[in-house]
């Protein structure tokens, strides 16, 4: 009798370590879900020139840097951001032309990194941003954009 528990109780803590070791560490693909849409949201916002949804996905306080030609110039927060973004969208000529993919993105517990690669008539861009989890939204906290190596 002794033994029939005894291997109970060995099957029953095998299957509590099993478990433990298989789940995700605070990751669940619903908060994944959450997160792309925020990025699917900046997508569609700069495709469609809707600078209300594109600043909906920053943190009020986000830092944007483009680096051009080794020089960076940042903007920070979301009224100097705005202003920048608008006067992109202003000077462009047709950014819904552009071919917007997401070549990685990686999910941790508190920071979520996303890598855009923008592609237009004559020129590639990347785009790297980090959002974080701040009363219960995901937004952007930092961008950075610089030109795509060349090939």
């Amino acid at each position: 009798m002794k033994k029939k528990y005894l291997i109970i109780l060995v099957c029953l803590v095998t299957i509590i370590l099993l478990s433990c070791a298989t789940t995700p560490s605070g990751n669940t693909s619903s908060e994944q879900k959450t997160v792309d849409k925020v990025m699917d949201n900046w997508i569609r916002a700069l495709t469609t020139e809707d600078i209300d949804l594109l600043m909906s996905t920053y943190e009020s306080n986000a830092i944007m840097e483009i680096n051009f030609g080794g020089e960076i110039t940042q903007w920070s927060g979301e009224e100097e951001i705005r202003k920048s973004q608008s006067g992109f969208f202003e000077s462009s000529d047709g950014i819904a032309k552009v071919s917007i993919s997401v070549t990685d993105r990686d999910l941790g517990n508190k920071i979520a990194k996303y890598t855009c690669e923008l592609q237009g008539s004559g020129f590639m861009m990347i785009n790297r941003f980090r959002l974080q989890k701040r009363d219960g939204e995901w937004k952007i906290i930092h961008q950075f954009v610089e030109p795509a190596p060349a090939e």
